[in-house]
Order: C-alpha cells, then sequence, then structure tokens
C-alpha cells in the first residue's frame, strides 16, 4: 500500500473521536490509580499517571493518520534515531538527575541541578563531535542512509532529554505532579501536531524525527519557564562553583558508576531496533518500531509515571523511615502486577487482527509482533517501574552489575539470531524471551537492594536504641 493511501482515517473523523477517546483514558487512568497504594502515593501516581494518558490521547487518535501518512521504511529510520539518541540520551546529565531528589538540603540539591546542567552542556558538545564527522558511516551502520543528513538532530535530542531530565527530576522533589502532568499534555500534543502536519507536507522520515524533538522540546521548555514563573529556582541559590562541586563529590557514584549502567542498559533497550534492522532491513525494523510505540506505551505512559512518584515516595522513607522501604516495594509490585494483567492481555490476544484495521494492512506484521512481544512488555511494565529502587538505595555497583547480564543477554540474542539465520518472526520471538529473563533479573536486584537497605538500617535503629 503506498503512501496516498489516506482515505481511510481523516482528520475530521479524528476530532470527532477524541471526546471519546479522552473520557476512555480518563476512566481508565482512574481505574489505574485505584491500583496504586493508597494515601499521597495513589493520589500523586493517579495526577502524573492521567496527565501522561491525556497528553497521549492525541498521538493515540492521531496515529491511523500518522500510519498511513508514512511508511514502515520511515519508521524504520525513526527508530535507528531514537535508538542512538536512546544510547547516548540516557548519560546526557551523566545521571545528576537522580540525585536531586535524595538531598535533604535544598541548596545541595540545587546545586545537583546545575551540576546536571553542566554536564548535560558537556555531554551534547561531545555528541556533536563525536557524531556529526561520521555521519555517513553511522547512518549506514544503523541501516537507515536517510539518516545521514539529519544526524544533527541526535545532539539537540540529548540536549533536550538532558534538561528535561534534571527539571523533571526537581519537580519531583516539590511533589509538583500535577505542574509535570502537564508537560506530559504538552509534549503529547506538540509531537503529534508536528508529525501530522509534516507527514502532509509529505515529508517523510524527517517529519516523524523532527515531531519527536518538538514534543521534548515542549516538555524542557515548559518546566524551566514554570520552575522561573514560580521563582522556585529563581529565588534558590546553588552556592557557588565550589558547592556546585562539593555536591557533584557527594554524589560522585551517579556520573562516575550510574553512567556505565545506563549505558549497558541501553544496550538492552535502545539497541534492538539497531540490530533488527541489521538484520532485516529498515521495512522490519519499520514494523517493529511500531511495535515498540505500542507495546511500549504503557510502561511508557502509565509505568513512567508511577516510576516517577515512586521515585519521590522511596527517596522520602530511605531517609525518614527506611524500615517502610520494603513494604512500599512490594506494594507497588503487586499493584503493577495487576495493572499489567488488565493491560496486557487485552492488548496481545487483539493485536493481530485490530492493528491492521486501525493502522492499515502494510501494518499487518506489527501486530503480530506486538502479540509476541506482550510478554517482555509486560515484565517490563511490571520491573521497570521499580527502577529507581537502586538509585534510592544508592546501590550503584549492584545496577551495574545488573546491566552487564541483561547486556549479555541481549549479545547472546542477536549472535544466535544470525548465527542460525532466524525468520524476521523467529527474531522477534526469540527477544521476547531474551527479554523477558533479563527483566527478572531487573526485579530480582532490585527486591534484593532493598532487602539489604532495610536490613541494614533495621540494625543500625536496634543498636541506637541499646
Amino acid at each position: 500500500m503506498e503512501r496516498n493511501d489516506l482515505t481511510q482515517p481523516t482528520l475530521t473523523g479524528v476530532s470527532s473521536d477524541s471526546k471519546r477517546v479522552r473520557s476512555a483514558l480518563r476512566r481508565f487512568g482512574t481505574s489505574l490509580a485505584r491500583l496504586a497504594p493508597a494515601g499521597t502515593f495513589r493520589r500523586d501516581a493517579a495526577t502524573l499517571s492521567l496527565g501522561t494518558l491525556l497528553g497521549q490521547a492525541v498521538p493515540v487518535v492521531a496515529l491511523p493518520v500518522i500510519s498511513r501518512l508514512y511508511s514502515p521504511e520511515d519508521y524504520g529510520v525513526l527508530a535507528a534515531y531514537s535508538a542512538i539518541l536512546g544510547f547516548i540520551g540516557v548519560v546526557a546529565n551523566l545521571r545528576f538527575d537522580e540525585a536531586v531528589p535524595l538531598p535533604s538540603d535544598r541548596a545541595i540539591a540545587l546545586s545537583v541541578l546545575v551540576a546536571g546542567l553542566a554536564s548535560t552542556l558537556l555531554v551534547t558538545a561531545l555528541s556533536a563531535v563525536t557524531l556529526l564527522p561520521y555521519a555517513d558511516r553511522v547512518a549506514n551502520w544503523a541501516g537507515a542512509p536517510q539518516l545521514e543528513g539529519l544526524m544533527w538532530l541526535v545532539p539537540l535530542g540529548v540536549l533536550i532529554i538532558g534538561v528535561y531530565g534534571v527539571l523533571s527530576r526537581w519537580t519531583i522533589r516539590l511533589n509538583q505532579f500535577g505542574l509535570l502532568s502537564r508537560t506530559k499534555v504538552a509534549q503529547g500534543i506538540g509531537s503529534a501536531v508536528t508529525q501530522v502536519g509534516l507527514g502532509m507536507a509529505r515529508a517523510g522520515a524527517v517529519g516523524l524525527i523532527l515531531g519527536t524533538v518538538v514534543g521534548q522540546g515542549v516538555g524542557s521548555s515548559w518546566l524551566a519557564r514554570a520552575g522561573f514563573e514560580r521563582a522556585d529556582l529563581a529565588r534558590s541559590r546553588a552556592g557557588g562553583v565550589r558547592a556546585i562541586w562539593k555536591a557533584a563529590l557527594r554524589y560522585k557514584k551517579f556520573p562516575l558508576v550510574s553512567t556505565w549502567g545506563a549505558l549497558l542498559n541501553a544496550v538492552s533497550t535502545a539497541l534492538p531496533p539497531l540490530l533488527i534492522s541489521s538484520l532485516h532491513g529498515s521495512q522490519v525494523a519499520g514494523w517493529f518500531g511500531m511495535t515498540v510505540r505500542i507495546a511500549g506505551a504503557p510502561t511508557a505512559l502509565v509505568g513512567g509515571a508511577v516510576a516517577m512518584v515512586y521515585f519521590g515516595r522511596g527517596a522520602t522513607i530511605a531517609s525518614s523511615s527506611p524500615e517502610q522501604f520494603m513494604a512500599l516495594f512490594k506494594s507497588a509490585t503487586k499493584k503493577m502486577a495487576l495493572a499489567g494483567l488488565v493491560v496486557f492481555l487485552p492488548l496481545g490476544a487483539a493485536a493481530p487482527w485490530l492493528l491492521p484495521l486501525v493502522l492499515g494492512q502494510r501494518w499487518g506484521p506489527a501486530g503480530l509482533y506486538t502479540a509476541v512481544l506482550t510478554p517482555m512488555y509486560y515484565a517490563a511494565f511490571v520491573s521497570s517501574t521499580l527502577g529507581f529502587t537502586l538509585a534510592i538505595a544508592e546501590r550503584q555497583g549492584l545496577f551495574v552489575l545488573r546491566e552487564v547480564v541483561r547486556s549479555a543477554l541481549m549479545a547472546s540474542f542477536y549472535l544466535l539470531a544470525r548465527f542460525l539465520a532466524l525468520s524476521p518472526l523467529a527474531t522477534v520471538c526469540l527477544l521476547s524471551v531474551t527479554g523477558c529473563l533479563g527483566y527478572g533479573v531487573y526485579y530480582l536486584v532490585s527486591r534484593h537492594a532493598v532487602r539489604q537497605f532495610s536490613d541494614a538500617h533495621g540494625k543500625c535503629q536496634r543498636h541506637s536504641t541499646e
């Protein structure tokens, strides 16, 4: 089916359905919020989840249009861009963003924030110097030669991701989940409108990539403007270069240790699209990219929102009532496991026939891939929600060890798929099995860290009372 297959959905039809979609998303978000632990955790999770869901209402409604404006090959280029950006973006601020909510002193936290912004500028410059002179080689290696002229968007994306990561953690520290929720809405609208507009202009893959960049940029600018308008940042003082350096040294494990774990994590999360592209070409990579967008949406939207709240609550509990950390971990695990069943069982069952109906027949393989990858994304939904556990417990060594194991699993997947010359579907099946094993390791390591953290602080409390 060619790119002129635009007759089935229209923007008018999309607009007429928007109220029903928003209403359904609102009801779903409310139901999901009831699965979260009671009290302020539930309220904050509901606020962030609802905002994220509503922010994605426009992209969800527009997806039948977008899938007909762009070909699977275009999505393959987007998948390659996202993989490269994801690999660098995870260390955009040298992981200082994870340290922002941890200090009890506001001035120290602001010093960490400034260190994160400075690190973002450094990593952005390094990525530009490294990528741009070799754009043709990187694009060919990624299996997307069209990406050569768009490589400058990677450093720009790194800058936006780094800034958003630091500012969003500052927002979490202030428990301003409503503000963070509104940025999700702005991101979704900005991305969808840009992609639809450029798609109608026949921009090709550049429209998809620019839509992604615009959405990310809207979120960062929104947080920055809101922070200064409310004087949260303007009234705060980081204490000068010496104080910033001192704070950076206090949390040096994040850039010195966590960055390596994050890069290893990117091997198991950002590289699969590149591996699929190198094995089977850009069209298969495009189908896989659509699968990632659909099957990964619950984790990116709802799971990501709950993870943010878990991070904020966990950091508070770890410093004030560490004996309650395990209770929070168990409660969050149980609730997310139940919520995941509600989402992923219907998704896996319906995807093979529903996706071709909604997106167009040329996206049929994406429906089958979605069904096959549903177990892996369910495991990701539950496990990655708890991913901040090691940051809260400051167990960066365990973080690196966990990612070494998961990276070894991903390397085994690629080597085995290439050695056996597997078909695209068999490759996706192998990836699903490998991913499930990796997220199992993810959960077990997090649980081990929580148990050790609670036991250690329990012993300290007993000794202090004796």
